[in-house]
């Protein structure tokens, strides 16, 4: 958590009508604030490189997150891990996210309030600091925080 809250002013805002107090920042991926999968951008990628690769900017502040990731492999190949905030009263509304290259991710919750709530319909995942699902987010989900406190979680993607 330290190491999150250390980068979290890098965090980029969503805003958009079906969100509040909802940021993110890609720790592993094409750079810190490409926070798409590649095959989302549209038109010429002119210097936009797709490797996935720590991100240059934060790489020095998150050495045990990084540790971390060199042995917990879920996938056979790492592609992105997001940092994502929720502040207290923030949510994202029900919602199916439709990405072309991957059906589920890893979240794992770097802490998870009490009153923090993410849902799949009538479903409470029981996420507790340190616990982590593969959720298919390709499914209808919502988060609500209602607690006093941002939520951490860090989404990964692989293949």
């Amino acid at each position: 958590m330290r190491e999150m809250l250390a980068i979290k002013h890098l965090a980029v805002l969503r805003s958009d009508p079906h969100t509040r107090g909802w940021s993110k920042l890609v720790l592993h991926g094409h750079g810190l604030h490409n926070l798409r999968s590649h095959l989302e951008y549209h038109g010429p990628m002119e210097g936009f490189d797709r490797r996935y690769r720590w991100s240059d900017e934060i790489v020095a502040e998150i050495p045990h997150t990084r540790q971390f990731f060199s042995h917990f492999r879920p996938f056979d190949h790492l592609r992105r891990i997001r940092l994502q905030w929720l502040e207290p009263g923030g949510y994202l509304e029900p919602h199916v996210d439709e990405y072309p290259d991957r059906r589920v991710t890893i979240n794992m919750a770097v802490n998870n309030p009490d009153g923090c709530l993410m849902r799949f319909g009538d479903t409470v995942v029981p996420f507790e600091a340190g616990t982590m699902f593969m959720i298919d987010a390709t499914q209808e989900h919502s988060v609500y925080n209602h607690s006093d406190q941002a939520r951490a979680h860090l989404v990964v993607d692989g293949r």
